[in-house]
C-alpha cells in the first residue's frame, strides 16, 4: 500500500498543471456518475427494503400464530383424550398402574383397524427365573406354587362373594328317596351319617291380579230407605292401588327404569296401563308424600353438617326457550355425623344463589356445607356473615392432578421417571393426604380431629407448601397441570376446613355416589321432564326412595307402607301429628 502510494506521488510531481486539471475535472465527472447511479440504487432498493420488513412482520407473526395453533392442538388433544377415556377407558382413579392407562394407551375400541392382541398384558412370569427352563424340578415347583396360590385365591373370592341372605325367609326341604336307596345298597344296609348343605335363592313370580271390593247397599225402617256403606277408595276413579303405585314408583326412581318400559312389561302380564296414566299416578302420589318430603327438608335444615352438589336437568315445558338448561341440587347430610342419612333433590331453573337463601331461609345455626368450589356456596357464605361455613373437596382438587398425569404419553416411560414428575408427586402426596385420614374414619368426632392436628395437618402444609413453589410459567407443564396448581391454590382456605372439625369429610363424594349418580342413572333413561310440575313431583320421588335406600330400607315396602297410611280420608289424621312415624329410620 505505500509502495503504490509512493509511485502516486511520484507521478504528480512528474505531471503539468493542465494534466492534474484534466484528471481532477475526469475524477469529478467520474464522481457525479457514481453517485447518480448509487440514488438510483437507493430508490430502486427502498420497495425491497419494505418488502423485507413486511415479511418478516409476517414469519414474527406466522410463528406466533403457529405456536398458538400447537397449543390449541395440544388442548384438542387433551380434551379428545379425556372423552375417549370417558368414554372407553378405565373409570377408576387408581395410580398403580398409571403408565397402563396413559394417554397414549387408551386405544378405541371402535377402531377396525385396531390390533386385538396389540395391548394384551403378557403372561404371568412371577415364578419365572434364571433358570426357568432349566431343571424339571424348578417347573415342578412353580406348578405346585401357582396351585397354591390359586387354591389361596379361589377361597379368599368365595368368602368376598357370599351373601348375607339372614333377611330372607327361608325354606328347608330334604332330598331322600328311600327306595332308590333301597335298590342301590340294600334295605337295612345303609343308613344317614350327615346331611350336606345346598343353598340357593329361588324367585316367586311377582303376579298381578284384579282386587274387586263389594260394599253394601242398605234398607232400613219401615219405608225401605235406601243406604249405601262408605268405601275409602285409595284413589277414586283410578284403578290404582297403594301396591302397585309403589311398584311402579320403586321401578322408576329406584332401578331407573322409564315408563315406556313398564308400560311394555305390565303389557305381557296382561295389565294394559299407559305410560301417561302411570306418569299421573306418580304425580298424584307426589302430592300425597309430599308432606314427608317437607319433613326431610326440616331435618336437613336442622343439621349443622351438610352436603351439597347440583347437576343438570332438561324440563321441556319451563316457559323458556327451548333447550334451556335446568338445574337439581343435591343435598345430604354429612356421612361423617352418627345419624341416620337424609337426601333431599331440589328443582330449580337455574343455578344461582337464590336456591341456598330460599332452601336455607330462616337459618339460626352454624351451618357447614361440604361442597365443591362453584361461586354461589362461597357467596352464600359472605351473605350469612358467618353462620355457614364452606368446606372444600378434596377429591375435585385430586381429581385434576390424575387428570394432568393420565393425558400425558407414558405408555413407554419407566416407573422410575414417572415417579419423578412433578404431576405424580402431587397426586401422591394427596394420596398420602387421603391414607392418613382414612385410618381416622372408626374414631369419634373429637378423636378424629386430634388425629387430624397430628398426622394428616402436616400432611397438608407439606402439599400446599410444594405447589407453591412450582413455575406455572414454565412451558414444559401442561395447561390441565397449570389448571389443576391454580385449583389447588385458590381453594386452599376451604381445602383445608376439614381439619377444624371432626365431623367433617375430607371430600363430598358422598353426594355425587349416594345423591347425584342415582338420579343421573334415572336421567340416563328418561332424559327430561315434560313439566316444572312433573320435575318437581321427580324431586319428591327421588328424596324419597333415596332416603330410604340409604337407610337400608326396603323401597317397596316403605313406599307401599306411606301410600297406604296416607291415603284417602286418612291423610287428613296422619298428617296432623309430627310425621315421625314416616321417616325410614322410625321405630314403625
Amino acid at each position: 500500500m505505500n509502495a503504490e502510494r509512493e509511485k502516486f506521488i511520484e507521478r504528480l510531481n512528474n505531471s503539468s498543471f493542465e494534466d492534474c486539471k484534466e484528471s481532477a475535472i475526469e475524477f469529478w465527472d467520474l464522481c457525479r456518475k457514481y453517485h447518480t447511479e448509487l440514488n438510483d440504487y437507493r430508490s430502486q432498493m427502498q420497495p425491497m427494503i419494505l418488502e423485507y420488513k413486511q415479511m418478516q412482520d409476517q414469519v414474527r407473526g406466522d410463528a406466533l400464530k403457529i405456536r398458538e395453533l400447537e397449543e390449541q392442538n395440544r388442548r384438542q388433544a387433551s380434551i379428545l383424550d379425556s372423552l375417549r377415556r370417558n368414554t372407553f377407558g378405565q373409570r377408576s382413579e387408581r395410580t398403580s398402574d398409571i403408565g397402563r392407562i396413559s394417554a397414549a394407551d387408551n386405544s378405541d375400541p371402535t377402531d377396525e383397524d385396531a390390533d386385538p392382541e396389540e395391548n394384551e398384558p403378557e403372561e404371568d412370569q412371577a415364578y419365572a427365573g434364571e433358570n426357568m427352563t432349566s431343571t424339571h424340578e424348578a417347573g415342578k415347583k412353580s406348578a405346585d406354587n401357582d396351585r397354591t396360590a390359586q387354591k389361596k385365591l379361589a377361597r379368599k373370592r368365595r368368602k368376598k362373594h357370599a351373601m348375607d341372605l339372614s333377611r330372607l325367609p327361608e325354606t328347608v326341604e330334604y332330598d331322600l328317596d328311600i327306595e332308590s336307596l333301597n335298590r342301590m345298597y340294600g334295605e337295612g344296609n345303609w343308613s344317614i351319617y350327615n346331611w350336606n348343605r345346598h343353598s340357593t335363592i329361588e324367585y316367586s313370580y311377582a303376579y298381578h291380579y284384579k282386587k274387586t271390593v263389594f260394599t253394601p247397599i242398605l234398607s232400613h225402617g219401615l219405608e225401605y230407605s235406601m243406604d249405601a256403606l262408605p268405601y275409602d277408595p285409595f284413589y277414586s276413579h283410578s284403578l290404582a292401588s297403594a301396591s302397585f303405585m309403589a311398584e311402579i314408583i320403586k321401578d322408576r326412581f329406584f332401578l331407573s327404569l322409564p315408563l315406556y318400559r313398564l308400560e311394555q312389561e305390565f303389557a305381557m302380564d296382561g295389565v294394559p296401563v299407559s305410560r301417561q296414566t302411570m306418569s299421573n299416578w306418580v304425580g298424584y302420589a307426589a302430592e300425597l308424600l309430599h308432606p314427608v318430603y317437607d319433613v326431610l327438608c326440616r331435618e336437613l335444615r336442622n343439621e349443622t353438617y351438610t352436603q351439597c352438589d347440583e347437576t343438570t336437568l332438561i324440563v321441556i315445558h319451563d316457559g323458556r326457550k327451548a333447550g334451556r338448561r335446568s338445574y337439581v341440587w343435591v343435598h345430604i347430610t354429612d356421612w361423617l355425623c352418627d345419624r341416620p342419612p337424609v337426601i333431599v333433590y331440589c328443582y330449580e331453573p337455574t343455578r344461582n344463589t337464590d336456591h341456598l337463601r330460599h332452601f336455607f331461609a330462616g337459618l339460626d345455626h352454624l351451618l357447614y356445607i361440604v361442597c365443591d368450589a362453584y361461586a354461589s356456596y362461597h357467596e352464600f357464605e359472605n351473605e350469612m356473615g358467618g353462620l355457614v361455613k364452606v368446606s372444600g373437596c378434596m377429591a375435585h382438587a385430586r381429581r385434576r392432578f390424575y387428570k394432568a398425569l393420565v393425558e400425558m404419553d407414558l405408555k413407554d416411560v419407566s416407573d422410575e421417571k414417572i415417579e419423578a414428575l412433578t404431576e405424580k408427586k402431587c397426586l401422591d402426596m394427596i394420596n398420602d393426604i387421603y391414607d392418613a385420614d382414612r385410618e381416622l374414619l372408626e374414631l369419634t368426632a373429637d378423636e378424629r380431629l386430634t388425629g387430624r392436628k397430628e398426622k394428616v395437618s402436616p400432611l397438608v402444609d407439606r402439599f400446599f407448601e410444594s405447589i407453591r413453589n412450582i413455575d406455572l410459567n414454565n412451558d414444559t407443564y401442561s395447561s390441565t397441570f397449570k389448571d389443576a396448581v391454580s385449583y389447588a391454590l385458590n381453594q386452599e382456605k376451604y381445602l383445608r376446613r376439614f381439619l377444624e372439625d371432626g365431623n367433617l369429610p375430607i371430600d363430598d363424594n358422598a353426594t355425587e355416589r349416594e345423591g347425584v349418580k342415582p338420579f343421573v342413572m334415572g336421567r340416563k333413561a328418561s332424559l327430561f321432564c315434560n313439566t316444572t310440575k312433573g320435575a318437581e313431583n321427580a324431586m319428591v320421588m327421588y328424596s324419597i326412595v333415596n332416603t330410604a335406600k340409604a337407610n337400608n330400607v326396603n323401597v317397596y315396602i316403605y313406599l307401599r307402607y306411606l301410600l297406604e297410611r296416607m291415603s284417602g280420608s286418612r291423610n287428613k289424621n296422619v298428617i296432623s301429628s309430627d310425621m315421625g312415624w314416616a321417616m325410614p329410620w322410625s321405630e314403625e
